[in-house]
């Protein structure tokens, strides 16, 4: 980082050449060592049976692509109550970037117009 801060840029050049390796790949990363752990704190035991990363990048000439992915499938241990929650009225959302003190989005939502129907 030393070397990028302090570098003046300069343009190509039209007699300069660029080359610049191309990169792809396709990597899939399983996390054994999670399986089998507890992870909601819920009535019963909610653990984790398979978590899994799946990560593609290329660079080339063109320029870059990157996609990714991840997948937890988790799995009750014991029966569990279930619970209806609705939210069938006014609401407030509220996002807030981890580690920030203050909610970086709000929105109060009571508008009909704005909700879409609830797939049951």
């Amino acid at each position: 980082t030393g070397r990028v801060a302090g570098a003046t840029p300069e343009p190509l050049r039209p007699v300069d050449t660029f080359l610049a390796p191309k990169v792809e790949f396709d990597l899939t990363q399983s996390f054994p060592d999670l399986v089998g752990r507890r992870v909601l704190d819920l009535p019963g035991r909610v653990v984790v049976d398979d978590v899994r990363q799946r990560i593609a990048f290329r660079l080339d000439e063109r320029g870059a692509e990157l996609e990714s992915e991840a997948v937890m499938v988790l799995r009750a241990a014991a029966v569990l109550d279930a619970r209806r929650l609705v939210f069938d009225g006014p609401f407030l959302v509220m996002l807030l970037r981890e580690g920030a003190a203050r909610p970086f989005f709000a929105a109060w939502i009571e508008t009909p117009e704005l909700l879409l129907p609830i797939e049951s």
